[in-house]
């Protein structure tokens, strides 16, 4: 009790004092537990900036899910356009892993039964069909369709004639009976290269853009259908693993193509996370020697106050035990105030560096106490005499 009345006493006799030391050990944990949240937030803006990378000049779909599967990426974009007839209907097949990026959501896509958008994600032989395209078709939902490449039929025409030609150069009949000769062939070759789909959805759009189309996710049959696909984008997973990935990548692309994966602002992250990272243990032992530095000045100030309680009577033990609980006291106070500032004024409260505000606490009144048992040592070595001389 007495201990605890002496304390009390003495910091309302000297509030200023006693109030510098509390506002440094608010302020020095602020300032931290603000550096603190400052590098967490470049450590979270590191994580959720998007990183894309890109193949330009022409993909084949039969390449693509080496990359995709391969760990690295979270989402794989792709597009690809061919000429095509649909029931001898000639339209444009888009094969595409989003339909609703790649209309940019104006298609309203109606599923057939068992069917919904996850069909794009899945290798199937599937299509969505667009509206005015199944009219001209005759087609519905869930029914299938027959497709082949555009000018199919006239290519395997002219090389059946031509090598009719080449063959029997002396045979002087005229095309039409050479294609009526060879049609059967001819019509068989097509069917071995007819791919059949299932009607999965029927695409309807306010503007009309897109229901003269048809779209498919990637397939074999696709792949038969398609050029090099014209858009391939994929998304980095783990951005710290984006220098691997991009290793990962040119390992497998044809030298024809170009991969592109830009992590320019990415290096300005870490490189702003490097800085912070670096500079936040200086400010630590900064702050720390700071509370040292004012806690061994304030207890030599009290070397009076250290000889009246001698002269009371107080064993040396005791005394240095005061001066060094006064400070540990106002620290710890301090310490608490900064915490409740830092709660008010993070939306996000300090719950995400809790683990640092912690340790700073807990560094901060270790240091307090050392300098304390070192200063009051200082302080009541002399006799009680001696120390009555001293001049604060």
């Amino acid at each position: 009790m007495f201990v605890a009345r002496y304390i009390l006493k003495h910091i309302r006799r000297l509030a200023a004092k006693a109030m510098l030391a509390v506002l440094l050990a608010a302020l020095t944990l602020v300032a931290i537990g603000h550096l603190g949240m400052i590098s967490h937030s470049y450590d979270d803006l590191f994580d959720k900036t998007e990183v894309k990378a890109n193949i330009i000049g022409g993909f084949e779909l039969n390449h693509l899910p080496p990359i995709s599967d391969s760990g690295y990426v979270s989402e794989t974009y792709y597009e690809g356009s061919a000429s095509i007839n649909i029931n001898a209907i000639p339209t444009t097949l888009i094969v595409t892993n989003n339909i609703t990026r790649y209309t940019a959501g104006y298609a309203e896509v109606t599923y057939a039964d068992g069917y919904d958008e996850s069909c794009m994600d899945q290798v199937g032989e599937v299509l969505i069909i667009g509206s005015d395209v199944a009219i001209a078709a005759g087609v519905s939902l869930g029914g299938t369709v027959r497709i082949i490449r555009m000018g199919l039929f006239e290519r395997q025409r002219d090389m059946f004639i031509s090598r009719h030609r080449r063959e029997n150069p002396d045979d002087g009949a005229a095309d039409d009976e050479l294609l009526a000769l060879y049609f059967d062939e001819i019509m068989e070759n097509i069917n071995m290269q007819t791919h059949i789909f299932t009607v999965a959805g029927i695409a309807e759009s306010s503007s009309g853009a897109y229901r003269g189309m048809v779209y498919a996710p990637g397939s074999y049959r696709a792949q038969n259908l398609l050029s090099p696909l014209e858009v391939v984008e994929f998304t980095v997973a783990d951005n710290n693993t984006a220098d691997e990935f991009r290793s990962f990548a040119e390992g497998r692309i044809s030298s024809r193509v170009t991969f592109v994966l830009d992590t320019g602002r990415l290096e300005n992250i870490r490189n702003s996370r490097r800085l912070i990272d670096m500079l936040y243990p200086m400010a630590v032992a900064a702050a720390l020697l700071i509370g040292g530095f004012l806690c061994c000045l304030m207890t030599l100030k009290s070397s009076k106050e250290a000889a009246i309680m001698r002269v009371l009577g107080t064993t040396k033990f005791k005394t240095r035990f005061i001066l060094t609980a006064e400070h540990s006291v106002l620290s710890i106070a301090g310490l608490i105030i900064g915490a409740g500032v830092m709660a008010a004024y993070t939306q996000q409260g300090i719950g995400v560096i809790t683990g640092r505000v912690v340790l700073y606490g807990a560094l901060y009144i270790a240091v307090i106490i050392f300098c304390g048992i070192i200063s009051s040592y200082l302080a009541t070595r002399r006799s009680a005499l001696e120390l009555l001389q001293v001049k604060e």
